[in-house]
């Protein structure tokens, strides 16, 4: 137990540490979506989802049809239960990668379900 909340510890200090050099990727290029995806995603692990969310939409904005930072996106909407959000974004995401590139998240029963994150919407 406590070496895996050692671990924990210890990943968590890893991204809190590769912030800043998000950030000074972001001054060098602002128009690189790799750098607004990274971020959220970031953020996402440690816990700070408002954050993540507003790297992912700028990371839409940089770069509209990016399909890691779409993808990190539409895991975060639906933690964060935002279901209407996430099924139009996933509707856009299997427009530009149909099956088997969207495997990783489905609509059953008119429910998001992500199995890549485990977290559902019901």
């Amino acid at each position: 137990q406590r070496s895996r909340r050692a671990a924990l510890h210890g990943k968590i200090a890893l991204i809190h540490h590769s912030l800043p050099y998000y950030n000074k990727a972001m001054e060098i290029d602002p128009l690189e979506p790799w750098n607004y995806s990274g971020r959220g995603h970031s953020y996402y692990q440690i816990g700070e989802f408002d954050k993540a969310e507003q790297d992912f939409n700028k990371g839409l904005e940089v770069a509209p049809n990016n399909f890691w930072n779409m993808r990190k996106y539409i895991y975060l909407l639906i933690m964060l239960r935002k279901e209407k959000e996430a099924k139009d974004l996933l509707e856009v995401f299997e427009k530009l990668y149909p099956y088997p590139k969207s495997q990783g998240i489905l609509i059953r029963n008119g429910s998001l379900l992500s199995f890549w994150s485990n977290h559902r919407c019901t």
